[in-house]
């Protein structure tokens, strides 16, 4: 059996970059490198672009086969062996705007607009706020999910959803990769930092 973990880099951009003119960019980085490997330009492999006008959803729909059977598997030859070849997501990098959307959550301008905590904006400046106790997690995000989805009607929906933080849609990631956490599995800005965050 051969492993292959990857980091997934999703984000916006273009020449014009604006809501209505940025492309989907989707690359990935083997996680397996050293840093400095995976800083060279050459260890990023373009998986898709996405067209401007084209949603997020329809985008990652082109993948998702793709993606879906690599991380179950599949047999390849290597060396002359039958080996089994198993590549998955280890963690999304992308901007914060970016990973608000990967995650399912309200990004830093709403009032809880943190993808680790809940937050509220009126406190973001105490530092003694009990992020620990009041931490965002996995199997949580997904429980609000779910209460949130059984409100009775759209609007009592969406109050729900804005004092948790999350979008009253949940990201299509959630759906593709479902065993890869909602939190960890999106840290904060790492290739627009140093890579050295995973």
């Amino acid at each position: 059996v051969m492993s292959l973990p990857f980091l997934l880099f999703i984000d916006d951009f273009g020449a014009h970059r604006n809501m209505f003119r940025a492309l989907k960019g989707i690359y990935l980085t083997p996680a397996g490198l050293s840093y400095a490997g995976r800083r060279r330009l050459a260890n990023s492999f373009t998986v898709t672009l996405g067209p401007h006008g084209a949603s997020f959803q329809d985008v990652l729909a082109n993948i998702h086969t793709d993606l879906e059977t690599v991380a179950k598997g599949f047999y390849s030859t290597i060396h002359g062996k039958q080996v089994l070849v198993t590549a998955s997501v280890m963690a999304l990098t992308g901007d914060m705007p970016q990973q608000a959307k990967n995650s399912g959550m309200l990004s830093y301008s709403a009032d809880i607009g943190c993808r680790t905590c809940y937050c509220p904006r009126s406190k973001q400046y105490q530092w003694s706020y009990d992020t620990v106790s009041h931490g965002r997690y996995h199997f949580q995000h997904q429980y609000y999910r779910t209460e949130g989805d059984h409100k009775a009607t759209v609007p009592e929906q969406q109050r729900y959803f804005n004092a948790v933080g999350i979008q009253s849609v949940p990201s299509p990631i959630e759906r593709i990769m479902p065993t890869l956490d909602i939190v960890l599995g999106r840290p904060y800005d790492v290739p627009h930092s140093d890579w050295k965050g995973i």
